[in-house]
């Protein structure tokens, strides 16, 4: 076991829909399994349930040979055998139970990860893992240089993106603010709030939604230190209350998004509107956040200065208007004011997939 996970690491889950949780005492299975492993090697396999392995095909008897290998239940097992061997102890004396499914029949392979997996408790968002659209996506931000963690556990590296981060803040983009301020688990549940947020969309979209909602992140937090030091202007006052309110964030991007088009100059479809190829892949995510905050200094005090805007949750729920006229406030004020001009730097980094 210990060889192949040194070999294949995270490969090894591939079929799963999640990998290796860790194996320090975050985790109180794993850190079970870790104490067997070091106090009582002889005895792990009689402690410890043991692994499921799914092959396309078993050729042999006496030494089957597998093709193509996927632990579907065991990954925190294997891992921790694994982790504990490479940091320095033996886990020569450990014995593992385990069994081998043979099968190339998707629906079956689906039912079977699902029902074998229980030890640690899968999340609504872990089912969409091996999604053929989160495949696509994963692929495409690897190509721009990005990692995009589509299930738990994996490995993270660099600019780490994942699959549970960025549902709400597409969401809110896409329109649907009322709906992002729901909770994950309940929002991965809705399949066609998945879709709004997934099918078919591009990963230079998701990056350029997801930079904007840290971006927003990035200017609560300046003003909560301004707060906090004593130099909040009134007007910053008002901004931090409402950034304060976790409802307002995906109607901050709602409206962004909305007017997205006036601030860049030409028409986009906030359902496809992405970077451009050379920005996604030529720039971090900090720097792509940096280049965002111009535009949310730009707009969120326009946003604030409408009347009533503190009921803007109510009001979004009980008028079917109330989106579009805050749309056409939000683009005439941009528009007296110039900000297409001043944000021209940003204009050129956006693109219309």
């Amino acid at each position: 076991m210990k060889q192949l996970y040194d070999k294949y690491g995270d490969k090894l889950y591939s079929a799963n829909y999640r990998g290796f949780l860790g194996a320090d005492g975050r985790r109180r299975v794993n850190s079970g399994i870790r104490e067997t492993i070091e106090r009582a090697p002889g005895d792990f396999w009689a402690f410890n349930n043991g692994i499921t392995i799914l092959t396309l095909a078993l050729k042999g008897s006496k030494r089957p040979v597998l093709s193509g290998v996927s632990i579907i239940n065991g990954a925190q097992t294997s891992g921790t055998i694994g982790s504990v061997g490479l940091s320095g102890t033996s886990v020569s004396g450990v014995r593992l139970l385990g069994r081998v499914i043979e099968s190339s029949d998707q629906e079956t392979i689906d039912k079977i990860v699902r029902f074998n997996n229980t030890q640690n408790q899968i999340t609504t968002w872990d089912r969409f893992a091996n999604d053929s659209d989160q495949s696509r996506i994963a692929e495409e931000f690897s190509d721009l240089g990005f990692s995009y963690n589509r299930k738990r556990g994996f490995s993270q590296s660099g600019d780490q993106i994942g699959i549970e981060q960025v549902l709400q803040p597409l969401l809110g983009f896409h329109g649907r603010p009322a709906d992002a301020v729901r909770g994950k688990a309940q929002l991965f549940l809705q399949k066609a709030l998945y879709r709004n947020a997934f099918e078919n969309k591009k990963a230079r979209h998701v990056l350029l939604v997801y930079s904007l909602a840290r971006a927003v992140d990035a200017k609560r937090l300046e003003l909560k230190a301004k707060s906090t030091a004593g130099s909040l202007l009134s007007i910053e006052e008002r901004q931090l209350k409402l950034l304060r309110n976790l409802n307002f964030k995906p109607f901050l991007l709602s409206v962004i998004a909305a007017s997205l088009e006036v601030i860049v100059g030409r028409p986009l479809d906030p359902l496809k509107v992405a970077f451009s190829k050379e920005s996604a892949s030529g720039s971090s995510l900090s720097e792509l956040v940096a280049r965002w905050l111009p535009v949310v200094e730009a707009i969120l005090p326009l946003l604030v200065s409408l009347p009533n805007i503190e009921d803007f949750y109510r009001n979004l729920r009980s008028d079917e208007t109330y989106a579009a006229n805050v749309k056409a406030q939000m683009d005439a004020m941009l528009v007296a004011t110039g900000q297409s001009e001043r944000l021209s730097d940003f204009a050129g980094l956006v693109w219309d997939s």
